[in-house]
């Protein structure tokens, strides 16, 4: 049981006062991500060795313990010309969509008509290394997650400081996750909160031989024992209150990692996480050939501030502006990246941030928000419309493409977003 192509009607939406044929595979995407999907859990059952969900970040909170841990991580989505992506399975009570099988094939079915949407359906395999454990008996999907067929993310810490000062950005539920599995990480980031130099000097001296050593373990299994074809590595963490600190901790872990598992210069690497106070730490991962990543969400000046207002005290809108401006210097047009999402603003706005960030040398796209377990945003915010969303990323695709500033990983990591189909002219 893996794949079926169904055949039902042409999709269309109302697109800038006319109907345009939608892509299969982005009208199957576009309706999970803004309504999420179902799953048949007694189906689930029966299949073996697909991919579930790591609670990295999502977590379907309305759902029990068990049903929790039968949730596919992505589902794999193609259409008849070849196009595959991947899409995170989000899922809501409510969805209009059911992940389930006929005939023997996996298919996605629309509720309301019973329908299979026009794409062929398969679920990841899980990959070794998830079952594994590190040198000192740590977890590796602990250290390593994996999203998509071929991205693979390294996390010291999975909380966010900003939860401790009542911070978190409005959409996250980072740490509702987190909690449940603090035991098994390498640090918490909340432990450094208000450390001085010194203290953290001392604190880390403690603990760099440990962190290093297992990262290194993890990053090695993960690369040996997950998939085949390109990778995209990506380091990144729950915010810090002292960014400077947490930028001094993945120094030394990317320069370790470089230096015992691969040389990170000739592979796709990204570094993402809240940009330093001191621009002068962003040099030492450049030797590298890291590209950058400084995530704002939101581009509206007042927006920021309501939905990131840890971000908006701790780093400040301008400062991520002047991140960008020296990442850019350091790694090249095109090789910085500022992520948002979509839901959060007036699209308008949000294309207006694309187009500005393009003007720097810096690529930009955007997330399709989902509600997971722990967000704390206001009632009457949700997921954008179905419409919108093609409307915003058939726009999108004409301003990445104008700007020659490629969504940065690939449509099979990509899993809560629609970047690549648009810049490749699927919408």
């Amino acid at each position: 049981m893996n794949a079926i192509n169904s055949q039902s009607k042409s999709m269309k939406v109302s697109d800038f006062g006319k109907d345009a044929p939608v892509n299969p595979l982005v009208d199957a995407k576009a309706r999970i991500l803004t309504s999420g999907i179902d799953v048949d859990f007694e189906m689930l059952k029966k299949i073996e060795d697909y991919k579930k969900e790591d609670f990295t970040y999502d977590s379907a909170h309305h759902l029990g313990k068990t049903e929790k841990h039968l949730v596919p991580q992505e589902i794999l989505i193609s259409d008849s010309k070849g196009h595959t992506s991947a899409v995170s399975c989000i899922n809501y009570n409510n969805s209009k969509y059911l992940l389930t099988s006929k005939d023997g094939e996996l298919v996605i079915v629309d509720k309301a008509t019973g329908e299979p949407l026009q794409v062929k359906v398969e679920l990841p395999k899980q990959p070794e290394f998830r079952n594994m454990k590190t040198i000192d008996g740590l977890p590796v999907n602990r250290i390593i997650s994996n999203c998509g067929l071929c991205e693979l993310n390294v996390w010291l810490w999975h909380d966010c400081a900003f939860y401790t000062k009542r911070k978190a950005c409005k959409f996250c539920g980072i740490n509702a996750i987190a909690n449940q599995f603090k035991n098994q990480d390498l640090l918490r980031i909340s432990d450094i909160i208000g450390m001085s130099d010194a203290v953290f000097d001392s604190w880390w001296n403690q603990k760099k031989d440990f962190v290093i050593r297992n990262t290194v373990d993890a990053l090695a299994k993960a690369l040996k024992y997950s998939f085949s074809g390109h990778k995209h590595i990506i380091f990144t963490a729950g915010s810090s209150v002292s960014t400077d600190l947490q930028w001094k901790i993945y120094n030394d872990v990317v320069k370790a990692i470089d230096e015992q598992v691969a040389q990170l210069s000739k592979l796709d690497v990204t570094i993402i996480l809240t940009p330093p106070k001191d621009l002068r730490l962003l040099e030492p991962v450049a030797a590298f050939g890291l590209k950058y990543a400084f995530n704002m969400e939101v581009f509206d000046p007042v927006i920021f501030e309501r939905i990131n207002p840890g971000k908006a005290e701790y780093v400040g809108r301008t400062h991520y502006f002047e991140a960008y401006k020296r990442a850019v210097e350091l790694a090249g047009e095109g090789r910085v990246w500022g992520g948002f999402i979509l839901g959060l603003e007036p699209f308008e706005s949000l294309l207006n941030g694309v187009r500005q960030l393009g003007e720097m040398g810096v690529a930009s796209g955007a997330n399709i928000l989902h509600l997971d377990e722990g967000n704390t945003l206001p009632n009457e915010i949700k997921p954008p419309t179905y419409e919108d969303t093609i409307k915003f990323f058939h726009e999108y695709g004409e301003l990445a493409r104008n700007n020659g500033l490629r969504p940065f990983f690939c449509e099979k990591a990509m899993r809560t977003s629609l970047n690549h189909e648009a810049f490749m002219g699927l919408i």
